[in-house]
């Protein structure tokens, strides 16, 4: 078992993975998960359950996976190639990650920005509507 440490620092992130056997076994597989769920497990990737596994190939000579995180944080790709024992896998991975442009605020954000121009707009409707009832008034 390998493992490989991908520190996020933004989000959203898109994290690419692929693999090929360049010798010895053909059962080898990739999976992506957080470092806090790969803690949980006292390091021992066979304690994993398939729910924390947030990307994962199945088992082959080669495979890839693309998976979109959406929080920062520190991420292991893990290479399992314990299936045979006797042959062990040469492997050339690769790993790549993208921060893409956000073209969308987060719905917190999204939020905010209503409340603050709804609460600028009713502001100024009364401020103004009590300066024209003044004016017809007097």
């Amino acid at each position: 078992m390998e493992r490989v440490l991908l520190p996020l620092r933004q989000n959203p992130a898109v994290v690419s993975v692929s693999f090929s056997v360049e010798g010895g076994s053909t059962q080898v597989r990739v999976t992506l998960v957080t470092q806090e769920d790969f803690d949980r497990s006292d390091g021992n990737p066979s304690r994993l359950s398939e729910d924390v596994l947030l990307a994962a190939t199945p088992r082959g000579k080669s495979g890839s996976f693309t998976h979109r995180v959406s929080r920062k944080g520190d991420y292991l790709i893990l290479l399992d190639n314990r299936a045979d024992r006797e042959a062990p896998a040469v492997v050339h991975m690769r790993v790549a990650w993208d921060y893409p442009k956000v073209t969308q605020l987060s719905p917190e954000r999204q939020f905010t920005v209503i409340a603050i121009s709804s609460f600028a707009f009713f502001t100024v409707v009364t401020y103004s509507a009590r300066k024209l009832l003044k004016a017809t008034r007097g």
